[in-house]
């Protein structure tokens, strides 16, 4: 009796050591994530021995196996390796399964064992390789079914990993900072991609997304700098925010027929991308979804696209061509620049265009932010029939020197030329009858030109613009 009670002491100890070294070692998951199935006992597995001493108390050995083990009893080794979760039927106190829940070893190779105590290891729990940066290559058995969160963040040594084919998702931040990967082949059969599963794996170079994938999550692969080609399957559907943010490396994408979003900050700062085609299935491109992709020269928007943020192609700075599919029912361009449908709107001239430009005499409406950042623009040629320029139209337009406005117009919005240092010479006509704030701000070279007793040359005096009847 007393061999039993000093039995059940240690197991009862080895739960309290195990969970307290797997808490201590998770800094990416919340307390209480670890969960056994079937509603069973959270059990770590524990020896009593006699020869080592924990504080007052005494020490334990886990079960451990590094081979295939087929015989029904534990196994032991002298080191220890993993702490593991049994789990057991609801209906019998069989153990149905093992789960890994922290590994304690010291190797650089690691293969997760099919078998321990002859039960299947199916799973790897949250955090229990976290920060293992000795580890260098993983492998595992089909036995494995889930891979929790964190489960090998910051392994910044690991190098080779081959996952299970029976997998069905990547957990999130499942790889998470491990630098040293430069390759990884995800199983066919993987549906999901959590978000930041592969962030800040800043040697990752090649990685496939299989045709089973439906989600790829947010930041999956931001800041995987040398990743360089990236093949966006059919049956993804929306490429969350900022899955490939500042890939720097990537110069080809190719989004599949079956995604309708591209989210925001999707390819922010892919500095090396110089082409990318949206294809008809995207109904919506998000706020800075291309944002400072300042190799991107071209990009074809498909017929579907109905709704493109204004500055999806911001920071494009080289970006000479916008070219919208002529089926396209909302959208439409013409000579590189975006507008509207029935083009008499226009919505967004390319930072890399060169010279001078004319808009068009079908525009009536300039949108706001339209020619914003238009570095190398030097001159703009707006027709009669344009009644409205919105704010910040021209903002940044640091080459251009000289804009006429019609006649046709009355108002000049807030910051219309804001940010236009080698401006010159503007025109406002008499029609004009109200200018908004910093219209001219940082234009320290710029003269207005406009009939003696109008709003231009009121406004000119009030802010002290120099100013030439005309």
């Amino acid at each position: 009796m007393k061999g039993y009670l000093l039995k059940k002491s240690v197991m009862i100890l080895a739960i309290l050591f195990a969970a307290a070294v797997v808490a201590s070692g998770c800094s990416g998951c919340s307390e209480g994530t670890q969960t056994v199935k079937n509603d069973t006992a959270n059990e770590y597995g524990a020896e009593y021995d006699d020869k080592n001493k924990f504080g007052e108390d005494y020490i334990i050995d886990m079960y451990v196996s590094d081979v295939s083990d087929t015989n029904s009893e534990f196994e032991y080794e002298t080191s220890v390796h993993y702490m593991y979760n049994t789990i057991t039927c609801e209906s019998s106190d069989i153990v149905s399964e093992i789960h890994i829940t922290k590994y304690i070893g010291q190797n650089t190779d690691i293969s997760i064992p099919e078998l321990i105590g002859g039960h299947p290891v199916t799973e790897i729990g949250n955090c229990a390789f976290e920060d293992c940066s000795e580890i260098k290559s993983v492998s595992m058995s089909e036995n494995i079914t889930n891979i929790g969160d964190y489960a090998f963040s910051g392994c910044t040594g690991l190098t080779q990993v081959k996952l299970s084919d029976s997998l069905k998702e990547l957990a999130i931040d499942v790889f998470s900072g491990c630098t040293a990967l430069e390759e990884i082949k995800i199983p066919e059969g993987v549906e999901k991609i959590g978000a930041g599963a592969f962030e800040d794996c800043t040697g990752l170079r090649k990685v496939n997304i299989p045709k089973e994938t439906r989600r790829i999550g947010g930041g999956s692969f931001k800041n995987c700098t040398e990743l360089e080609s990236i093949n966006i399957p059919d049956s993804v559907e929306k490429i969350e925010d900022m899955t490939f943010y500042n890939c720097m490396g990537l110069k080809s994408a190719l989004i599949g027929e079956g995604v309708k979003d591209i989210g925001n900050g999707a390819f922010y700062s892919c500095t090396a991308l110089t082409e990318i085609t949206v294809p008809d299935s995207v109904e919506h491109i998000h706020d800075r979804a291309f944002y400072g992709c300042s190799a991107l020269t071209d990009i074809f928007v498909g017929k579907g696209t109905a709704k493109l943020i204004e500055y999806a192609f911001a920071g494009c700075t080289n970006l000479r061509n916008i070219n919208i599919d002529s089926e396209n029912s909302v959208l439409s361009s013409e000579d590189g620049v975006m507008f509207d449908k029935s083009k008499s709107g226009l919505l967004t001239c390319p930072e890399g265009r060169e010279g001078a430009y004319t808009v068009p005499d079908s525009v009536v409406i300039i949108y706001k932010r339209a020619f914003q950042d238009c570095t190398k623009l030097t001159e703009v040629i707006i027709p009669e029939g344009v009644i409205d320029i919105g704010i910040n139209s021209f903002d940044g337009c640091t080459g251009l020197k000289s804009v006429t406005i019609p006649e046709s117009v009355e108002k000049l919005s807030g910051g219309l030329f804001s940010g236009c240092t080698s401006l010159e010479s503007v025109f406002i006509p008499e029609s004009v009858t109200e200018i908004g704030n910093y219209v001219f701000e940082d234009c320290d070279n710029v003269t207005i030109y406009g009939k003696k007793g109008s709003e231009a040359e009121k406004y000119a005096r009030e802010n002290n613009i120099k100013f030439a009847e005309k």
